[in-house]
């Protein structure tokens, strides 16, 4: 019994120094900013907007985004994207080839009305028919007409209201011809149409895309227009797009990669290309640099431009407490871990609310040591791992004399 309780109060010791360091690395200290979130609309889960200015002030992988409601950290997960569904179905035509009946069964051989370019796919076999009737089948596939494959055994009914008129061909086949074999000695069957369906269920995902008018100062180098936008940074830019009505055809260049972009108008036929597509590229200082090379013309007229970036959300579970969002913190070397990113297909495919986030805040510093004053922070750290040590050495020698 002394054994047990003694490790009961070891395992407790470092339980809750355990919690003690866990506190602290949940607190919102040493974040330069906040900004309040509003609550969902009902649904289990709902979703905020990162603003440009928030993702500006983060780090680039976001690692230091921080929600606290009630004191407590608020699990989240970051998705920059939406899930859509939509079935794609091709059809293929047959048409009879040939009929026939031997052995108490009738013979129904289709192929392709039209012979493919590439190879088919089918997922199911159709047809229509008239009259009532109710019939064991056997279907066969070929390539030639010739050679047959067994491909299963099933049933066709039209009978009173009720209707079953297609084989599945699972999971797919590839034949480009079918033969029905139709058992039972009752009237034959005719089929008035007989087609191959390859369906298939499609998800795609749809990225957030949103468009901002960036600060921009134009400055002229020598033969060359210098463009800088500012409030860009951590974003991932999906393309940046020039309005102007002069005509021209220059070399524009973006941290040195060069693009080609034209305005150009004869007669009734116009000629435009004055967008510049950088597929994610992310943008890790303040400013963007778009140096457009004049040569010896002079330079054009920019009106303005817009920069289109990926848009992230963060989804959490709703919460009747109010909720801030700490950002702008260096510290934090990772993101943080929580179990709702593990089912996050779930929550996306079951969709959830949105809410809105306030006026950004800034942050007083946190005030700074007195250097004047002593520092005691290495002896208070000497003195506590003397201590543990101690301890340790205490719980050692009881439990050597408990044995």
């Amino acid at each position: 019994m002394k054994r047990i309780k003694l490790l009961f109060l070891f395992g407790a010791i470092f339980v809750s120094m355990s919690f003690v360091c866990y506190a602290a690395d949940l607190s919102p200290q040493g974040f330069l900013y906040s900004a309040p979130v509003t609550t969902g609309n009902g649904q289990t889960y709902t979703s905020v907007r990162l603003t440009p200015e928030i993702i500006n002030e983060s780090q680039s992988d976001l690692s230091d985004l921080l929600l606290m409601s009630d004191g407590q950290p608020l699990p989240y997960f970051i998705n920059g994207y939406s899930v859509s569904q939509s079935e794609s179905i091709t059809e293929y035509r047959m048409v009879l080839s040939d009929s026939y009946e031997k052995d108490s069964f009738q013979y129904l051989d289709y192929k392709l009305q039209e012979e493919p370019a590439d190879d088919i796919i089918a997922t199911s076999l159709h047809m229509t028919a008239t009259g009532q009737f109710a019939k064991e089948i056997s279907l066969y596939g070929s390539y030639d007409g010739l050679h047959w494959d067994f491909v299963r055994d099933d049933s066709i009914h039209q009978v009173d209201g009720s209707r079953k008129l297609s084989v599945e061909l699972l999971p797919k086949e590839k034949y480009t011809w079918y033969r029905f074999r139709i058992s039972g000695n009752q009237e034959p069957v005719t089929f008035d149409r007989v087609w191959l369906e390859y369906r298939v269920d499609v998800a795609s995902k749809n990225f957030f895309v949103e468009t901002l008018s960036p600060g921009m100062a134009v400055e002229q180098d020598e033969k060359a227009t210098v463009v800088i936008l500012s409030g860009l940074k951590n974003l991932e830019l999906s393309e940046i797009e020039l309005k102007t009505d002069s005509m021209f055809k220059r070399n524009v260049y973006i941290n040195g990669s060069p693009h080609v972009l034209y305005n150009l108008t004869f007669g009734s036929k116009s000629y435009r290309d004055l967008t510049i597509r950088l597929n994610g590229y992310q943008c890790r200082s303040d400013q963007l640099e778009i140096r457009i090379e004049n040569g010896d013309d002079t330079p054009i007229q920019l009106d303005s431009i817009s920069v289109s970036y990926l848009a992230y959300d963060i989804i959490f579970q709703n919460t009747q407490n109010p909720i801030t969002l700490y950002f702008g913190n260096v510290e934090i070397a990772r993101p943080p871990q929580y179990d709702i990113a593990g089912y996050r297909e779930n929550i996306l495919a079951e969709g959830y609310g949105s809410s809105a986030i306030g006026e950004i805040i800034e942050l007083p510093a946190e005030p700074s040591k007195n250097t004047d004053a002593p520092d005691y922070t290495m002896v208070f750290n000497i003195v506590i791992v003397l201590v543990a040590v101690l301890l340790a050495v205490i719980l050692i020698i009881r439990l050597k004399k408990v044995k």
